[in-house]
């Protein structure tokens, strides 16, 4: 079987693209707010900025790249000022819609992520657009915070005679994490296209001509025709309980396999590609052994991206290996990497890999190889469905109501379960998960509410429950530093009294009591103004004269964007604090904290995503 040759790039400069007009300019960084129509930028390199220069927006405003392609990947980020609009137009033909749509609940075609209509004024007077695609979900986030996109395109295919034999794709569209588009055929260009016409080449195009934009970690990777063969049949045995883990300390080993021979297989098949899809039963180990084909001698890079842990041998060579691994194991956007010379002709290989612990029903395990040195990219080994493959047990969802949802849970944080969650779902569609032994916020997002199939199927035994929409990290912490030492207050130093409720605005909303010392404390959160993020509150029994409240905390970076607003984790949501409160970033232990004093017996701020 011909694999798919994998050619990256990367479009950071506008020396890659055709004529860029005076409104586009390269910068280093990008500053932009909730509610502000403009974006300021600083000199730089590597974001790709367009603001108007002078006159108005206009087609030649739009950015072409010199490249060409058929079928392609792209991923990239995105900041959206307030009110914004613009497209990123695949062979600068068929559009995903890039648009200002924070906090609408049912988006449609011309929303972002959408895929737009096509235009045609003989279908006459109102009924000029058809064939737009709404995104499955409003995964935007706040204007001046970073999206996150990724496109897999097919381009449309075309027999010796010029004759389109099959249209183009949208395989996949995901935005911010969460998959709005997949196998969307396109029966051709979408409208304000740079061509009318299909082909199975064209440019990739930024539309720079409705407003401001910038857009940052553009890459591509052409797919085509490869030299590299795998030879089928690719072999797998899946073996139970086939192997250990010891303790050091509190921490597990990574797994070590066991002595094979001494074992029976629970299952034994042939797939053409590697395809850790095939099984989707409990703890399991897998063997997958075959061979493939290279056309010549060069040195080889091998990149292994798994969910779990994962051992590859080529020709009984360890080249991946998980002993660095995580005790956790690796998530599968996670990469492993390798090196071996290989001469022309076949070679074998030989994977081990088993699955997290807490997440026996997710299967994903990818390998890809490429001659180092050489033009030609990355080259995948296993099968597309390997990549991500879920148990197809029906999915226990916990769903909104017209008052809030309330559902126990342990929470995967970090790596670890959080044994004492609460995950909270307001009928406004903002969500958040709260640690009730750590006092702290655990996750927020936007969207559905909650998947608690890990709850009841098999057993129940992983008992975890995850988001189901656009979903936002927090601290994870007990929010207080002592002002003396500089130092965390302990989760040792408080004790969990209950839950109770408060209505507010016709919803009960519950609250968190806790004692610290002689202090109680009221812990709630409700949905900020239109649902456009969360307002935390916490009230005092007693001033806490001797704490800072800690706000946030990131490896990324904070950086105060104006009076009372941060942006946190590299511009990935913000925190908007009223005065009288005056938060202050330090820095500690190789991060960046915000904190605050704290001068009313009710501390308020808000967590905008």
């Amino acid at each position: 079987m011909i694999l798919h040759a994998q050619s990256y790039e990367s479009l950071d400069k506008l020396s890659l693209f055709k004529n860029p007009s005076a409104n586009w300019q390269e910068a280093g960084e990008v500053t932009g707010t909730p509610n502000e129509k403009s974006l300021i930028s600083k000199q730089g390199k590597g974001v790709l900025v367009c603001e108007l220069k002078n006159g108005s927006f206009k087609a030649s405003d739009n950015l072409i790249t010199l490249m060409e392609h058929g079928d392609l990947d792209v991923s990239l980020e995105v900041m959206i000022p307030k009110g914004s609009n613009s497209g990123i137009y695949l062979q600068g033909r068929y559009e995903v819609q890039v648009f200002d749509s924070w906090g609408k609940n049912t988006p449609s075609f011309d929303d972002a992520g959408g895929i737009y209509q096509r235009w045609d004024e003989k279908r006459g007077k109102n009924n000029e657009g058809f064939e737009g695609h709404a995104p499955r979900f409003n995964a935007v986030k706040a204007p001046g915070l970073w999206n996150r996109v990724e496109i897999n395109f097919q381009a449309p295919k075309f027999n010796t005679s010029g004759q389109k034999i099959s249209n183009a794709k949208m395989l996949k569209v995901t935005w911010n994490g969460i998959v709005i588009h997949q196998n969307v055929e396109l029966f051709g260009p979408t409208r304000a296209a740079a061509f009318q016409d299909e082909k199975s080449m064209g440019p990739l195009m930024f539309q720079g001509d409705h407003g401001p934009i910038a857009f940052r970690n553009i890459r591509i990777t052409k797919l085509g025709n490869a030299s590299v063969k795998i030879v089928p049949p690719v072999q797998y045995k899946i073996y139970e309980n086939a192997f250990t883990r010891e303790k050091k300390g509190d921490i597990q080993t990574v797994p070590k396999e066991k002595d094979l021979s001494t074992l029976t297989p629970v299952k034994v098949g042939e797939t053409e590609l590697i395809d850790v899809s095939v099984s989707r039963r409990g703890t399991q180990y897998y063997v997958i052994t075959g061979a493939f084909e290279v056309s010549k001698a060069n040195v080889y890079l091998f990149k292994g991206n798994y969910h779990g842990y994962a051992n590859v041998l080529i020709d009984d060579e360890l080249v991946l290996s998980d002993v660095d691994v995580p005790w956790y194991g690796m998530s599968f956007n996670e990469e492993v990497l390798g090196k071996k010379r290989l001469d022309a002709g076949k070679h074998t290989f030989r994977i081990g890999y088993t699955h997290r612990d807490w997440e026996r029903s997710v299967r994903a395990f990818g390998l890809s190889v490429k001659a180092e040195g050489e033009s030609e990219g990355w080259q995948t080994l296993h099968d597309k469905k390997s990549e991500m493959e879920f148990s197809k047990t029906v999915m226990n969802e916990v769903y909104l109501s017209n008052q809030p949802v309330f559902q126990r849970s342990f929470v995967v944080f970090d790596g670890s379960k959080r044994t004492h969650a609460i995950n909270v779902g307001f009928p406004q569609a903002v969500h958040y998960s709260y640690d009730t032994k750590a006092g702290a916020i655990l996750n927020v997002w936007r969207g559905r509410f909650l998947n608690t199939t890990e709850m009841w199927h098999d057993r129940g035994t992983e008992q975890t429950a995850e988001p189901l929409g656009m979903s936002q990290q927090m601290t994870g912490l007990f929010p207080f530093i002592d002002k003396m030492s500089q130092q965390l207050v302990s989760p040792s130093a408080f004790r969990y009294e209950g839950m109770q409720f408060t209505e507010v605005d016709g919803q009960k909303t519950p609250q968190y009591v806790l004692k610290m010392g002689d202090i109680t404390l009221k812990d709630w959160l409700q949905p900020s103004a239109n649902g456009q993020g969360l307002t935390r509150f916490i009230s005092f029994s007693t001033l806490p004269t001797d704490k800072h409240f800690l706000l946030a905390n990131s490896k990324k970076g904070i950086k105060k964007v104006s009076d009372g607003l941060f942006s946190v984790d590299d511009a990935a949501y913000f925190i908007k604090v009223n005065a009288p409160n005056v938060p202050v970033i330090i820095e500690k232990d190789g991060q960046q904290w915000l904190i605050s004093d704290i001068k009313n017996t009710t501390f308020t701020y808000q967590i905008v995503f």
